[in-house]
């Protein structure tokens, strides 16, 4: 677990002998976004059942299109960037940036 806010913890799960599975899944108190073959998906509510009080999958409320790939290429070039920008103008990375991505590779190790 990986703890993200005061009330938001992140439970990721990665192995190096798993078929490719390029899916999210957010779990909200009363919604689930899923991100899955370039579309977006908002399903609600969350606890939905079926007459034999079963948890059955939320009906989808919402989907919209998205590119995935370009999204990745996108994030990573702007933080490539962002890391650049500093180092070229003799800045420093805030504590925060930092403390944060300590918190990351602990969750890792």
């Amino acid at each position: 677990m990986l703890k993200a806010g005061k009330r938001v913890l992140v439970n990721m799960y990665f192995s190096y002998s798993n078929p490719l599975s390029d899916e999210f899944n957010f779990f909200f108190s009363n919604s689930i976004l899923r991100i899955k073959d370039n579309k977006i998906i908002i399903l609600k509510p969350r606890d939905y059942f079926n007459k034999n009080k079963n948890f059955i999958s939320p009906p989808i409320v919402l989907t919209e299109e998205l590119n995935q790939t370009y999204e990745y290429l996108s994030s990573l070039e702007k933080s490539i960037k962002f890391f650049l920008y500093k180092v070229e103008n003799n800045k420093k990375f805030s504590s925060k940036y930092f403390n944060n991505s300590l918190d990351t590779l602990k969750f890792f190790i």
